[in-house]
């Protein structure tokens, strides 16, 4: 539902309906509320009591906030601004009270972070495909210096050929172990991150396969869902998950399945 105070809040927010008509009849007199204390305090405290009088922390608002700062997040700054007025007023609101625009902006947010993640993950796919490029390049520069040490010896064996035929094979020769020593310190340093990355994907997967399972499907009491969270978030901090998500995740995961918003049923998924 939409008050008169939710469309004030904040200057990138001017739908144009009848704001008293629109207000729904349940929940009246706390909207007044509000709205009254919005008249009252300076910004800091009415953001403050808004967040209050919607049930979010002040932690999780600047976590979304944050999340939309992302370099990923590939917006034009008017759009990107229009998504971060939009939190308070539409993201906040609990489902069950937001109207059909703040449903839209809603959407929207979803759609940025899972775009996103998309960025993310196709990164990681980038990285495995160097890795494989790198092990082809490495078969085939082997290949050279072997054709290259078969070459510099059969002349060898046939000098009288000339100088001329032996300086060009052992010019090819060399520069080939030349190029096969770089390829292999590539190589290794591709070993190295490809390790790192096979080890955190299998953390990740366990994790999900775990602590994750048991903590989305809110199948474990309270103090063992603390201790499930303990661990999934240690492989969260492992693999370089950003601090805004990081922020957000206790909360929407140590929430029982029946009390999740759409913000929380975004992070979970």
């Amino acid at each position: 539902a939409i008050s008169a105070r939710r469309c004030d809040a904040s200057p990138y927010f001017a739908p144009d309906f009848d704001q008293t008509t629109m207000a729904p009849k349940k929940g009246t007199k706390r909207t007044a509320a509000v709205a009254q204390v919005e008249v009252e305090l300076p910004e800091a405290k009415k953001l403050k009591e808004t967040l209050k009088a919607y049930g979010v922390s002040k932690t999780l608002y600047d976590g979304v906030l944050e999340a939309l700062q992302h370099p990923l997040v590939d917006l034009p700054h008017s759009a990107r601004d229009m998504l971060i007025a939009s939190v308070l007023e539409g993201l906040c609101v609990p489902v069950n009270q937001r109207h059909e625009f703040q449903k839209s902006y809603v959407e929207m947010l979803a759609q940025t972070f899972q775009g996103v993640l998309s960025k993310l993950k196709m990164k990681l796919e980038t990285a495995s495909e160097e890795v494989s490029r790198i092990e082809a390049a490495k078969t085939e520069l082997q290949a050279q210096v072997t054709a290259s040490d078969e070459a510099l010896q059969k002349a060898l064996e046939t000098e009288n050929k000339g100088k001329e035929d032996l300086a060009e094979a052992t010019h090819s020769a060399l520069a080939a172990k030349s190029k096969l020593s770089e390829q292999e310190k590539l190589r290794s340093e591709g070993d190295a991150a490809h390790d790192v990355a096979k080890k955190e994907k299998a953390d990740i997967e366990a994790a999900l396969t775990e602590e994750f399972r048991v903590l989305r499907d809110g199948t474990a009491a309270a103090d063992e869902a603390k201790a499930q969270y303990k661990k999934l978030e240690q492989v969260a901090k492992s693999s370089g998950m950003e601090n805004s998500l990081l922020t957000a995740l206790p909360t929407s995961m140590l929430k029982p399945p029946s009390d999740r918003g759409s913000f929380d049923a975004m992070v979970v998924a």
